[in-house]
C-alpha cells in the first residue's frame, strides 16, 4: 500500500506499507511527521504560514486520539470526508 501526500504544486510526500506492517493510528503519526518535514523542505513557507490542512478519512487511523493529538501537536487543520 501506498500513501501519498500532495499540494498544488504536486506530491510532498509518499511511503510504501513495508510487507507484514499494519497501518494504524501509530503509523500515521510516523508519517504525519515525516510529511511535514518533507513539506518543509520543499515548501517552507507553506509550513510557516499554519495553513494546512489535512483532507482526511474518517477510517479509524485517521480519527483515533492520538492522530488528533499529533496533528494539533504539528500544527496542522483537518477536514473529514466520508467519501474519500
Amino acid at each position: 500500500m501506498v500513501t501519498v501526500w500532495w499540494t498544488t504544486r504536486g506530491v510532498a510526500h509518499y511511503n510504501f506499507l513495508p510487507p507484514a506492517t499494519t497501518f494504524n493510528a501509530e503509523y500515521y503519526c510516523r508519517n504525519l511527521e515525516r510529511m511535514t518535514e518533507r513539506l518543509a523542505e520543499k515548501q517552507p513557507r507553506l509550513v510557516s504560514k499554519d495553513e494546512i490542512i489535512l483532507l482526511q478519512h474518517s477510517a479509524r487511523p485517521h480519527a483515533a486520539q492520538i492522530t488528533s493529538a499529533k496533528i494539533k501537536e504539528i500544527g496542522h487543520g483537518t477536514s473529514r470526508s466520508s467519501s474519500l
